[in-house]
């Protein structure tokens, strides 16, 4: 469980998108499941972690992404 990634906000070459890049391959590699808190929509999730990690996401979404407003 991951609360509030936009909250990280992660240099677009850092250290901590790196290391987010790492962690979701790896659950995503082995299918294990990934629950992520979010305050921005996924339109611009790349403008806070980047396009490499945005994209991770995205392809590990494979439709069961849940938008939750309020």
């Amino acid at each position: 469980y991951l609360d509030d990634l936009a909250a990280a906000r992660v240099s677009p070459s850092g250290w901590t998108q790196e290391r987010l890049y790492e962690i979701f391959d790896e659950r995503d590699t082995n299918q294990r499941p990934v629950l992520i808190t979010c305050d921005v929509l996924p339109t611009k999730l790349a403008d806070v972690v980047g396009d490499r990690v945005a994209s991770r996401l995205a392809e590990m979404c494979r439709g069961g992404l849940h938008l939750m407003r309020g």
